[in-house]
């Protein structure tokens, strides 16, 4: 294996995309993408393979099989960052040599092989066949069936009065849930049903789909999501396999399973009642779950503690962000601003020496927004808090090279705020009588939330000169008007 072999397989096992890596070792990301497909290879006396080895071993999200994999080359490999460090960095610089080694042993082993000669066993000395526990199973077939089992399924659920939480995977085709409307709507009926007898559903989502096939799923999930009575979860490192399983999984009620070949549809559809059974399904679920990430998460008001936690950690993250909101919008997107504000200024200078911070404002007309008569434009602050507010982003603007604002208000809700960081993650908030806060760092998902807004920035190019000159000449004509008032 070449070079760029070696990267793009352990690039690919631990999911470590190219611009992550650049910015962990101070490179261009073209750079990476240079060494990834053998155009370039890292110069030996430049440290860089040493870098990327140290970085790999120690944000590794699966140890375990990179440790593997260089066991196939350098012997035994303990699971420790610092020794796997030092066999990636002999890896990367010795072409071949796992491969050379390989073949070695297989031509000794196929030199010292001796023929084997099989033995007979005489029909008596045969065990005696075990017996195994019989189960009750009902079988659902074909595209109908499956609808007729997850029926069968949620009903059994509702009907048991004992609430739990559902286990929900499946990377079969959905070609069944989607082709019949109807069932699409008893389904979503069913779910609500199911929320609303107070089960909770986890449930693992396969993400290997596009942006907009992942955007469009949660879409669908989105009236349930806001309930809190779902927790939506992926697998980070999923990859295409030849077979395809689904596992629905109520402990204590009841299980629905069935597996088929890619591209394929299961021909059949096994519900299960059986206890022992239902709980094995259940610990193999959670067993899988344990290698999983959240995909979303959800905060309400009663656990805005935990969302302030986790906001903190976002807030610590380096990266470039953009702040969206219709400032200044309703009485309780106005507080939360203000909140944000106070809560960030300490902090904001700092991270605008190295990162951009760019954010929407909507500058009203001067001579309207002094006309005693437009008060109804700021129904949730005064006026004077209003300039005050101009004055600040003006400071901002002059004061630091990496503080953006565009002057126009961003094309969303008055009750949302939006929080992008690109490779850090999302903070969506929803601002009105009941609150709720979603947090997401799938890339892909961020990915999508980051074209939105730079496709806002695009439409409405910044040019910081013509911005401060407005902003200034907004302020003097106010301070104008209050003068010969």
């Amino acid at each position: 294996m070449k070079f760029h072999d070696k990267l793009n397989l352990v690039l690919s096992l631990q999911n470590i995309p190219n611009n992550k890596l650049a910015k962990a070792i101070s490179v261009d990301p073209s750079l990476i993408s240079r060494w990834r497909n053998g155009t370039r290879i890292p110069a030996s006396h430049c440290g860089y393979i040493e870098t990327i080895s140290h970085y790999i071993a120690t944000h590794a999200t699966d140890r375990q099989s990179l440790c593997e994999l260089l066991t196939l080359t350098e012997g035994n490999c303990e699971n420790c960052p610092d020794i796997i460090s030092e066999k990636l960095i002999m890896w990367f610089k010795n072409e071949n040599t796992e491969s050379t080694l390989l073949v070695s042993k297989f031509i000794e082993r196929l030199h010292l092989a001796k023929e084997v000669t099989l033995p007979s066993l005489p029909l008596n000395a045969l065990p005696e066949e075990p017996a195994g526990k019989r189960l009750s199973v009902e079988v659902y077939k074909g595209n109908a069936g499956k609808r007729e089992g997850v029926i069968r399924f949620l009903t059994a659920v509702i009907k048991s009065k004992k609430p739990c939480t559902l286990l929900l995977y499946s990377d079969e085709s959905m070609d069944w849930m989607l082709e019949d409307p109807a069932f699409t709507d008893k389904w979503a009926m069913l779910l609500v049903e199911t929320i609303r007898s107070g089960h909770h559903i986890n449930i693992v989502h396969t993400v290997t789909r596009s942006n907009q096939e992942l955007m469009a799923a949660i879409d669908r999930w989105m009236p349930l999501y806001t309930t809190g009575a779902i927790t939506p979860y992926y697998y980070p490192n999923y990859q295409e396999s030849l077979f395809r399983r689904t596992m629905f999984i109520a402990p204590g009620i009841a299980a629905l399973t069935s597996s088929a070949l890619a591209d394929t549809t299961s021909s059949e559809q096994l519900y299960y009642n059986d206890q022992q059974m239902i709980s094995n399904l259940a610990c193999e679920f959670e067993a899988y779950l344990k290698h999983c990430r959240p995909l979303m998460r959800f905060f309400k008001e009663e656990n805005r503690e935990a969302f302030t936690a986790l906001y903190d950690e976002f807030e610590v993250q380096k990266g470039d962000m953009y702040f969206l909101s219709p400032w200044p919008g309703s009485k309780e997107l106005h507080s939360f601003v203000e909140a944000f504000i106070n809560r960030r200024s300490e902090s904001m200078a700092h991270h605008l020496n190295e990162s951009k911070f760019t954010t929407w404002f909507k500058l009203y007309d001067p001579l309207e927004f002094m006309d005693s008569r437009t008060d109804a434009h700021l129904p949730n602050i005064t006026k004077e808090a209003y300039i005050d507010n101009v004055k600040q982003i003006l400071n901002y603007s002059k004061q630091h090279h990496h503080f953006y604002i565009h002057l126009d208000p961003p094309p969303i809700p008055e009750d949302i705020i939006i929080m992008v960081k690109p490779e850090v993650g999302v903070i969506f908030c929803k601002i009105d009588h009941s609150p709720l806060y979603i947090a997401f760092n799938h890339h892909m998902l961020v990915s999508a939330f980051q074209n939105f807004v730079e496709e806002m920035v695009h439409v409405s190019p910044q040019n910081k000169p013509d911005i401060i000159l407005e902003l200034e000449n907004w302020l003097d004509i106010i301070s104008s008007y209050q003068s010969t008032s």
